[in-house]
């Protein structure tokens, strides 16, 4: 193996107690059943040369690696570093990830860190008996790693290679409490989803039985990562289509989308399942719900006394709750926006979290040729960073799409910069694409100006999507719309953004990243922002002092797992309250409580009498 340094590698850092217990898992199904993380004891000499292991190769050692490839390390000149690679998944997950967690964890003192590594090795838990088909190779106890399959895998996005692998030996079983029953209710774009998957595959790791309950095509993106989902609501990109985008509160777009979801489930019969029905064949334990799904999970909490904790993301949702954040018996309920972007004060029931991430990568075979992303893989590898323009979810309210690509296109080119445009539910990939064959951006308008069809052929790539986890740290500024997923994505990688907001909280989040100095937010919505005040934004996102705040930012929004915070506050509320009865109890309690109050003169005859009356 390569000498490593910490100079060499810029991504290293200690690993929190929250990592080392769920660790940063790839996020799709194809690459959890290939790989999982394991962690690999590599002793170095005070220049911080690495010994060589005798199993393990990594073909590309100073590229940046995955979030299981990080170097970690207390002190840039400990003797001993942890070093994680990704291998292939193992039946006995768990029990591997807890004997790993020891050398996961920072420890300061030299001494100390060489016991734990020679104790760790010799308890078996790294060289264990090996599979009657495989002999034992001869090193060293604090070299061995974890045995796998001998075979040769590619780490996507890079062109590292994991190589000479052999079958794994089973970690000593652990004793695990019988999970439960959690049903997540999601109402909204993918922004909405994306949190709740978070949570819930941590949850699935845990023992639990999780699944989504969604719109129509949020459902599609839960079962990309391999979680159950229901179809219940309407198909979201369907009702922005059918409302013509969106403008003004969020009251304001909710009240559309009611009229446009009513006929949605009209004309489309059997897309969706009845809320009700659904909740029942299931049977969850506890519910997890944002406020414009909360309906279907009350009804259900009121008849099985199955409690129903609210999940939020933003503050203009949290006023719209009101009462509901009040109900009795008292249950835990979710704002999961870090403190950067909101640190006003809280109701008490409600317990703030970071921002629950969804790390999205591509599948290894995406990258390659002919792979999904492989035109964007080339893009990136030919030329520098380039600007990011995606209003994702959003299509604004009065401004057709066409205009919406043209203010993309003509504000990149005025700052000079090669550009990445994700289409969204706006379909801008398709505009693009005529752009670039026929001249035109509609299909009977008239032809663009010579220069901009150009530079749209030489320097632009359309996609319809791509995984922000792996696109933005590659990348130079990110043009998006506000919402507090993207923001913070763009902002965890560390990347200047420029927002231009169009509905409800995202103008918010566009005076916070201005206030933080890592960007520029518009206070008008996209559809009164011109390309002169665009290319404004851009030159001012790209400075040196914006550019080394969005840094800044990102380094501290990085050690944050809201999700993991999330599951913590959910199982022990599980374990205290509700596994026990307790919570049932109580709701049982507080039932006869209203029913009294709703009944005074009732309540009084019958205390004073000591009998029943009709009265």
């Amino acid at each position: 193996m390569d000498a490593v340094t910490s100079a060499e590698v810029p991504w290293n850092r200690t690993v929190s107690e929250e990592e080392a217990e769920f660790g940063d898992f790839p996020a799709k199904p194809s690459q959890l059943q290939k790989r999982v993380s394991l962690c690999l004891p590599v002793p170095l000499t005070r220049s911080g040369s690495a010994q060589s292991v005798a199993d393990i190769e990594v073909g590309d050692a100073t590229n940046p690696p995955t979030p299981m490839q990080r170097l970690h390390t207390t002190d840039t000149m400990s003797p001993a570093r942890g070093l994680m690679f990704d291998l292939d998944w193992l039946e006995d997950y768990d029990e591997c990830m807890a004997s790993a967690v020891p050398l996961m964890l920072p420890l300061k003192d030299d001494k100390r860190t060489m016991a734990n590594i020679h104790r760790f090795a010799s308890s078996g838990l790294l060289c264990g008996n090996l599979d009657e088909s495989q002999e034992e190779e001869d090193c060293s106890p604090h070299l061995a790693p974890m045995l796998c399959r001998t075979e040769s895998y590619r780490v996507p996005g890079s062109t590292g290679t994991l190589t000479n692998r052999r079958r794994s030996v089973s970690a000593p079983a652990t004793t695990r409490a019988p999970g439960y029953r959690i049903a997540f209710l999601v109402n909204g774009s993918r922004g909405d989803v994306q949190p709740s998957l978070a949570v819930a595959r941590l949850l699935i790791r845990k023992g639990n039985r999780v699944r989504i309950f969604a719109n129509v095509d949020l459902c599609k993106i839960a079962e990309e990562f391999g979680i159950d989902s229901t179809p219940l609501f309407a198909d979201m990109r369907w009702l922005m289509t059918e409302v013509g985008g969106l403008s003004g509160t969020i009251n304001d777009a909710i009240a559309k989308g009611r009229k446009a979801s009513q006929k949605y489930l009209r004309e489309n019969k059997g897309m969706c399942v009845n809320a009700d029905d659904a909740l029942v064949d299931f049977r969850p334990q506890l519910l997890v719900a944002n406020p414009l799904a909360c309906g279907a999970a009350m009804r259900y909490e009121a008849k099985f006394k199955v409690p129903t904790c609210l999940a939020v993301c933003g503050r203009e949702l949290l006023e719209t709750m009101g009462d509901l954040l009040l109900l009795q018996p008292n249950r835990p309920h979710f704002f999961h926006v870090c403190a950067a972007f909101d640190n006003d004060p809280l109701p008490d029931l409600v317990t703030r979290t970071s921002e629950w991430y969804l790390e999205t990568h591509p599948e290894p075979g995406e990258l390659e040729e002919g792979g999904r992303f492989a035109e964007l893989r080339n893009f990136l590898a030919n030329g520098p960073p380039p600007v990011v323009i995606s209003w994702g979810s959003m299509i604004a309210e009065g401004l057709p799409i066409a205009d919406m690509l043209r203010l993309a296109l003509r504000a990149a080119r005025a700052v000079e910069k090669r550009a990445i445009i994700i289409g969204g539910w706006a379909g801008l990939e398709e505009l693009g694409n005529r752009l670039i064959k026929e001249g035109r951006l509609e299909k009977d308008g008239l032809g663009e100006d010579e220069e901009l069809i150009l530079f749209t052929r030489e320097s632009v790539c359309f996609v319809p999507y791509a995984p922000h986890t792996w696109l933005l740290p590659q990348c130079s500024c990110f043009v998006n719309h506000g919402g507090l997923g993207t923001t913070y994505a763009a902002m965890r990688a560390g990347l200047p953004v420029v927002i231009t907001p169009i509905v409800g909280d995202q103008f918010h989040n566009a005076e916070r990243v201005h206030q933080l100095g890592a960007g520029f937010g518009f206070e008008k919505p996209l559809d009164k922002v011109i390309v002169d005040e665009l290319v404004m934004a851009l030159h001012y996102a790209l400075e040196d002092d914006c550019v080394a705040a969005a840094r800044r930012v990102g380094f501290n929004l990085r050690g944050q797992r809201g999700e993991v915070q999330a599951v913590k506050v959910i199982e022990s509320f599980y374990h205290k309250e509700v596994g026990n009865g307790a919570w049932a109890a109580k709701f049982d309690t507080h039932r006869k409580v209203v029913k009294c109050a709703a009944s005074p003169r009732k309540a009084s005859i019958e205390n004073v009498t000591g009998k029943r009356t009709n009265s």
